[in-house]
């Protein structure tokens, strides 16, 4: 829990108070914007289907299903998470942060972190954590790919930079490992669980590596926003490196994703000593 609130204020201070972090977040954006046309239709689910309401109906389902299973206290606890992870973020994104103009992109109110993608990251880690062991693992994959997609789906739409998805992640696996109980384990070994452990951190880590490699070259990226004074010419002008460095940043939003959500797994379920 400590090393995601660590996590998210490094975030606030590279994407919201420097030049590179805010000029790197809009040319992802943009570059993947050129896309969502083909999304259109996930575009329109998501905007029906994430609000207010539903998030107050999610919570009620989540309680249910742990009620269900005979565990009050996982029921309330639950409510809980979501709740707080949401409210978090609208505290955060509406009073208490900031986005400065500092002459990238349009000059538009704070979006950080993302309402959209809290919403989306904290009801998956609900649903693993109130579901029965034997099945979160395999729960768990389907969920971890439908909102990984999802995540994508807001980018390309244009609703979010990257940095708002990741600050979103960050605050809801904070409140998930707070709040997921730790149980004892019922079985020796998880081969799914395993997998997708692996997969996530290796996404996450070529992700780090591709950026280190390519740090000057970024650099440039950025400056080249402040010399044009605009984000799309500098994609015009750096066109495969704005491409590659946009297909990392998914890349590493989709790892970031699906390891939060099967981290809980494995710090809620554990593996039973042989």
């Amino acid at each position: 829990m400590v090393t995601s609130v660590c996590a998210f204020f490094a975030l606030t201070v590279v994407a919201l108070r420097s030049f590179t972090g805010q000029a790197l977040d809009d040319i992802v954006l943009t570059t993947l914007r050129v896309g969502h046309r083909q999304v259109l239709p996930l575009t329109d689910l998501l905007r029906t289907g994430v609000s207010e309401l539903s998030v107050g109906v999610t919570i009620i389902a989540v309680m249910a299903v742990a009620a269900a299973r005979r565990r009050f206290a996982l029921a309330m606890r639950m409510g809980v998470m979501i709740a707080g992870a949401n409210i978090t973020t609208q505290l955060l994104k509406r009073w208490i942060l900031d986005r400065p103009y500092l002459g990238v992109g349009l000059d538009l109110s704070n979006s950080f972190p993302s309402g959209h993608a809290t919403v989306l990251v904290s009801v998956a880690l609900a649903v693993v954590i109130v579901v029965s062991q034997r099945l979160r693992s395999k729960v768990a994959a389907v969920v971890s790919a439908g909102t990984a997609l999802a995540l994508i789906v807001i980018i390309i739409s244009g609703w979010h930079r990257p940095s708002d998805i990741v600050g979103a992640i960050l605050i809801s696996l904070a409140w998930a490992m707070t709040l997921a109980p730790q149980e004892e384990p019922v079985q020796a070994e998880d081969p799914i669980n395993t997998r997708m452990l692996v997969v996530s951190l290796s996404a996450i880590s070529m992700s780090v590596v591709a950026v280190a490699v390519l740090w000057s070259r970024l650099q440039a990226l950025a400056n080249s926003v402040y010399a044009s004074g605009s984000v799309n010419a500098a994609i015009e002008a750096h066109t495969a490196l704005s491409f590659g460095f946009s297909l990392v940043s998914v890349v590493f939003i989709v790892g970031l994703a699906v390891l939060a959500i099967n981290l809980i797994v494995y710090l809620q379920s554990g593996r039973r000593r042989h």
